[in-house]
């Protein structure tokens, strides 16, 4: 999928834009949203884990689970 989005705009594969672009297909193709979530869950907790450095692994954690409350506030799914 990430060779056809450059095949399409014959340039650099923008990475974050394609992965955004493979999740957004995955839900209007019907992909399983539970199998769909638990792939994006752990993208992020393996993201965190060995890309951020040591000392900031923990705000960007609770940074991040912040943000996804926020969405979810947003979206009204939780208050």
């Amino acid at each position: 999928m990430i060779s056809s989005l450059a095949a399409d705009t014959n340039d650099i594969v923008d990475l974050p834009a394609a992965i955004s672009l493979l999740a957004r297909q995955a839900v209007e193709q019907e992909v399983d949203p539970y199998v769909t979530l638990g792939v994006l869950v752990e993208s992020i907790a393996h993201t965190v884990a060995l890309t951020i450095p040591e000392q900031k692994k923990v705000e960007t954690a609770k940074g991040v689970t912040h943000l996804l409350l926020d969405r979810f506030a947003a979206q009204g799914l939780i208050r």
